[in-house]
Order: structure tokens, then C-alpha cells, then sequence
């Protein structure tokens, strides 16, 4: 999976100007439910080039640490920070082995838990998570939608591409792909997993209260020349906001 991402590393900014949704229902919902970050210590996994951890820091997060299996996308990161210093700490590790020594007050995980390939890895990744979280602290993630989603085609409009398997499963095997400016990326390999089965893991690491919420529109969305542009997405939105909190 790591060899996918490394491929697009250096265009993968782009989704966020190429993808709205990113910006006006994913980036928004995930930081409305993290809430108040300012001087709290958060751990981003699967961090990607580094975009919401220039979020958090911007939004007043003391201390903002970036973890992605990529080395390549943790290039790119720790080329942005070298550019516009940030004091954002970068490495590359596999989430589901990760053990930095420490805890956070927060965890965020913007597309995570449906990398993992089989049910060890799955609950290693939830360990990690636990692991670095401290008593009363909170994990927001933005979760491959356990409702099986609609058709290869529906994303489309929003700049993603489905390769959806016949049946659903746990563990289950599939790829989609993302519009990078005018062309789009290789497939990259996910896996589904259920509300039952995401949830039972994090309860087995350690957290409590976990919540599957639907994704909202940022007002400043609605401006969008088509008032409908955005229902269909919301009616049936491709992720949902994870949440739970270490008992």
C-alpha cells in the first residue's frame, strides 16, 4: 500500500483543490467534531503530505506529530515544514506497530483503519491508536463508510472512482480512485470492514464511546454555483466521522 501512495505522492495536494468535498464536508467535519485544539498535543496517523497537521498547528495545537507508512509522502511533508517551519515532527512507520514512547490529548486519522488487511492488523492499528492516547483523550478518524456504497459510478462528480466488489465482508479487498488534477490516480487498495467490527476493535484497545456521525457541509459550501452539487454526496457520504474516547 505504501509503494501506491508513494506514486502520487508529489501530486497528492492537489485533492484538495481537485476534490472539493475535501475541503467543504471531509476537512470540516473531521475538525468540527475534534473541536477546541488549541494547546493540546496531537498525533496525526496516516498523515499523508501533512495537510491537517498544518491544519492543527494553525488552528493552535501545541504539538502536532505526523506518522504514514509513505516515505514519500513523508518527503513531501517534511519538505513543506522545511519551507514554512511549523515545528511539526514527521516519521515513517507502519501505524499498526507504532510505538512513540508517549501520549497525546488527541489522535486524528484521516483515512486509516480500511488499510488494514486482515483482522491482527486491524486491531494493531487500534492498539496504536489507544496506545497514544491519554485517559480522556479523543480519536477522530474519517472512515470508509461501513454501508456498502452505492455504485462504482456515483462518486464520480466528486472526483472519486470506484472498484466495488460484488459482496461485502470484513477484510474484503477493493480500490478506488481519486481525480489529480485532469488525470486520475492508480487504483489504490482499501479494504472493508464493519461498523461491528471497527467498533469491536477499538473497544478490545481500550476506547469507549464510539460514534459513527455523519459528515456536514462547511455554510461556506452552499455558495457552490449548484445548490444540489453537494446532496448526493451527503445522502450517501463515502466516509463517516469515527470518534471514540480512551476510557
Amino acid at each position: 500500500m505504501d509503494a501506491e501512495y508513494d506514486a502520487i505522492a508529489a501530486d497528492y495536494d492537489i485533492t484538495f483543490k481537485a476534490l472539493p468535498y475535501r475541503i467543504f464536508i471531509e476537512e470540516w467535519s473531521v475538525l468540527q467534531t475534534l473541536g477546541d485544539v488549541e494547546g493540546r498535543s496531537i498525533l496525526e496517523l496516516a498523515c499523508g503530505t501533512g495537510h491537517y497537521a498544518r491544519r492543527l498547528r494553525q488552528r493552535g495545537a501545541s504539538r502536532v506529530v505526523g506518522v504514514d507508512l509513505s516515505p514519500e509522502m513523508i518527503a513531501v511533508a517534511q519538505g513543506q515544514e522545511a519551507q514554512s517551519p511549523q515545528s511539526i515532527e514527521y516519521h515513517v512507520h507502519d501505524v499498526a506497530t507504532l510505538d512513540l514512547g508517549e501520549a497525546f490529548d488527541d489522535v486524528v486519522a484521516v483515512y486509516l483503519l480500511h488499510y488494514a488487511a486482515d483482522q491482527a492488523q486491524l486491531d494493531g492499528m487500534a492498539q496504536s491508536i489507544a496506545r497514544h492516547l491519554k485517559p480522556g483523550g479523543r480519536f477522530v478518524s474519517y472512515q470508509l463508510s461501513p454501508v456498502p456504497l452505492p455504485s462504482n459510478e456515483y462518486y464520480e462528480h466528486y472526483g472519486l472512482s470506484f472498484n466495488l466488489p460484488e459482496t461485502f465482508g470484513d477484510g474484503q479487498v477493493f480500490s478506488f480512485k481519486a481525480l489529480l488534477g485532469d488525470t486520475w490516480s492508480p487504483p489504490l487498495t482499501v479494504h472493508y470492514w464493519s461498523r461491528e467490527a471497527l467498533t469491536a476493535a477499538l473497544e478490545r484497545a481500550g476506547l469507549a464511546d464510539v460514534r459513527w456521525d455523519s459528515p456536514t457541509l462547511n455554510p461556506q459550501g452552499r455558495d457552490a454555483p449548484n445548490p444540489e452539487h453537494w446532496q448526493a454526496y451527503l445522502d450517501h457520504p463515502h466516509c463517516l466521522v469515527l470518534s471514540a474516547v480512551k476510557s
